[in-house]
């Protein structure tokens, strides 16, 4: 290597590597500067009653045709709520889907939800995903 190279890929190694003030590397961030990005929240969201308000909510709120009922006598879904930092829910969606009326119906269903109560970090309120199941079980007769 000639001099000009050598003092070329020093002045690169220097550049990229250190700090020229402190010694530290470029960009690095200093320990009160690290914040955890993403990760469960300390406190999860929560629907208003718990979780058995919600599936009273979903017993007085869906709506499926007989013909539905009867070819899904035991439902089980499986859902994902998103929901916004004030508690609202901004997304819902089936993760395993049934048949096209029964999905649409649980995100209808979801999407009338109250505001919750919204997951907390370090006291302050964030959004936040909840894993919901919902069963059904339409071989018992309504009695009103």
């Amino acid at each position: 290597m000639n001099c000009p190279t050598l003092l070329l890929f020093l002045a690169l190694f220097i550049a990229v590597f250190c700090n020229g003030q402190s010694g530290k590397p470029v960009n690095q961030p200093s320990p009160k500067e690290i914040v955890e990005i993403g990760g469960p929240p300390e406190i999860s969201a929560e629907f208003p009653g718990g979780k058995d308000s919600i599936y009273r909510f979903f017993g007085c709120h869906m709506h499926l045709p007989d013909s539905v009922k009867s070819v899904y006598p035991h439902l089980k879904a499986f859902m994902e709520l998103n929901i916004d930092e004030h508690g609202k829910i901004l997304k819902a969606k089936v993760l395993r889907n049934i048949n096209r009326v029964v999905d649409d119906e649980l995100i209808r269903v979801a999407l009338l939800m109250p505001a919750w109560k919204p997951a907390r970090t370090r006291g302050m309120s964030e959004p936040s995903y909840y894993n919901l199941v919902i069963q059904a079980d339409f071989t018992m007769t309504d009695k009103k």
